[in-house]
């Protein structure tokens, strides 16, 4: 064996013919700075790892389509979608989502069909299709014909409405989405209202000439799609951000009090330019009609690519719209990075629900969905018992630093428990997007979606909950990502696979009143769409119902 060995000398020798010592060291941990500044990078720059992939049941089945009639109707938007969008020299991605609910999906939902009308195919189970018991001869004309379920009595409208701008990207899945919605709800069930423009990507192109005659030939009457096209821009650089946006949300929602249909309204489906489902829809109209909610939100995650110094990450989107119910509080601390790891700082309940994937209570909500109810855009509501100040609690060392509640204070809430003490209320009209009322004294200036919520607490709906299991993105990487996760929205399984039925876990523990304080970060009275709130030095706490 041949060992080559370098003398020390020789070393000292080759750094003492550099400049320096100090220029050989400098040089090398420049070399040693420059490859992990490289590996950074692209660790940091590679794309979001995809997480666990939960196998979806294979029986994936439309019980109402047993001719795959609505999956031919689904390929033929495919094929119209793609030919409009390459005949404009784009690319055409098609959806995120796939256009179908499972079999489990399917019976979940179930009890918001509403009536069997003429228009719909009762939807079967799996073990009912290809059997006898599936189907009834009509011995008179000698066809066949499937065998209808128990009558549901009829129910209100579902009002599907949006506001639209440069959103061509995201419209396969919406137009999906709402074919599902048809096809399962039935069209009698369902009014459609949206808001376009000036959008310059083919988004008008597209929602008139594809989405409009579609839903008129699934049996959506003409009189219930108010479609309004290149609506005149605002002028953002000369208006208040909050102002203009709370009138365009005024302006989608104008069928609900202009064209109220005979059959009243069940409930409002807001969705914002996010990419979705129709099990995304479904399951938040389910659990909103389930708890008889005032607003249902679902879970809205934005994707950062990452940077030369940051990995890609998820984040919760509308931490400035939403505020936790326990303490009244951001979901996030403003000082600490915005990602899911720093949740709920200062809310251990909902932080608890929320890891489960449970629905949990809030102040406020919106969330890329949200699902409200009619009424307070309607009527006038007797609003809540006003609040009364009592006497604090305090310590004696009598008491050994233990609260002492002074009887008065006893009373005082004794009596606001009274649910029938109507002199108290003061009734409030019905309710509309809207920006902050100012003044000296006046409200904190906060988000349109904010005030919707606050205003429903004070109209005597204050119900608020969001859905972290219905989780929507409003770019095309996050909703991939997001996809690729193969959850059965609504659907939960022990180990075997069986489902689980929801149990008193799921359901929320409502407290009917709101936090007494909230905290505020103020938009400024500035005209334009960029500024940060965040930043605000007058942010603090206030009343959560008039600060």
């Amino acid at each position: 064996m041949v060992t080559i060995s370098i003398p020390l000398p020789f070393v000292d020798d080759l750094l003492f013919r550099l400049p320096s010592r100090r220029h050989a060291l400098l040089a090398f941990a420049f070399a040693l700075t420059s490859i992990f500044l490289i590996l950074s990078h692209i660790h940091n720059n590679a794309i979001l790892p995809l997480p666990p992939v939960r196998s979806l049941k294979t029986d994936i089945v439309w019980g109402g389509d047993p001719g795959g009639e609505f999956k031919r109707r689904l390929e033929r938007l495919d094929d119209d979608l793609r030919l409009l969008v390459e005949g404009r020299g784009q690319i055409y991605n098609g959806t995120v989502y796939t256009s179908t609910l499972t079999e489990d999906q399917v019976h979940r939902y179930d009890s918001l069909r509403g009536d069997n009308s003429r228009h719909r195919t009762p939807l079967l189970r799996r073990d009912e299709l290809n059997t006898s018991s599936s189907y009834s001869t009509d011995s008179s004309s000698n066809s066949t014909t499937l065998s209808t379920r128990a009558v549901v009595p009829a129910r209100g409208r579902i009002l599907i409405t949006s506001n639209f701008f440069q959103t061509a990207p995201l419209l396969p899945d919406f137009l999906a989405t709402i074919a599902n919605l048809v096809h399962y709800l039935g069209p009698e069930r369902l009014v459609f209202s949206v808001l376009e423009g000036p959008s310059t990507d083919g988004t008008p192109d597209i929602l008139a000439d594809i989405m409009l005659p579609m839903l008129l030939d699934m049996g959506v009457e003409r009189k219930d799609i108010h479609l309004r096209l290149n609506w005149p821009r605002k002028n953002w650089e000369w208006r208040n951000r909050i102002e203009a946006l709370a009138e365009l949300r005024n302006e989608a929602l104008e069928p609900l009090w202009k064209y109220p249909p005979p059959e009243g309204w069940e409930a409002v489906v807001f969705l914002n330019d996010v990419y979705t489902s129709a099990a995304h829809v479904l399951e938040l109209v389910h659990l909103h009609i389930e708890e008889s909610a005032g607003v249902t939100c679902a879970w809205d995650n934005y994707y950062y690519p990452g940077s030369f110094w940051h990995r890609p990450r998820q984040t919760f989107y509308d931490a400035w719209v939403a505020r936790s119910h326990s303490s009244g509080d951001t979901f996030y601390a403003p000082h600490k990075q915005f990602s899911l790891k720093n949740l709920f700082h200062s809310s251990p309940l909902e932080k608890a629900r929320y890891q489960k994937g449970l629905p949990l209570q809030s102040m406020s909500c919106w969330n890329g969905i949200a699902v409200l109810d009619a009424r307070p855009f309607l009527e006038v509501g007797k609003g809540i018992p006003k609040r009364r100040k009592a006497p604090s609690t305090s310590t004696s060392a009598a008491s050994n630093g233990k609260l002492v509640h002074h009887p008065a204070a006893l009373a005082v809430k004794k009596e606001e428990e009274n649910e029938d003490d109507e002199e108290e209320r003061e009734s409030v009209p019905p309710v509309r997007f809207r920006k902050s009322r100012g003044g000296k004294d006046g409200e904190c200036s906060q988000s349109e979606c904010f005030l919707i919520c606050r205003d429903f607490w004070r109209w005597g709906l204050g119900k608020v909950q969001i859905v972290p299991s219905v989780r929507v993105g409003y770019v095309r990487e996050m909703a991939d990502w997001l996809a690729t996760e193969r959850v059965e929205i609504g659907i939960r399984r022990d180990e075997k696979g069986i489902v689980l039925r929801d149990g008193k876990e799921r359901r929320i523990d409502w407290v009917k009143d709101p936090p007494e304080q909230v905290k505020c970060f103020p938009w400024p009275d500035l005209p334009g769409l960029v500024h940060d709130p965040w930043k605000s030095p007058e942010a603090g706490w206030v009343d959560s119902l008039e600060g």
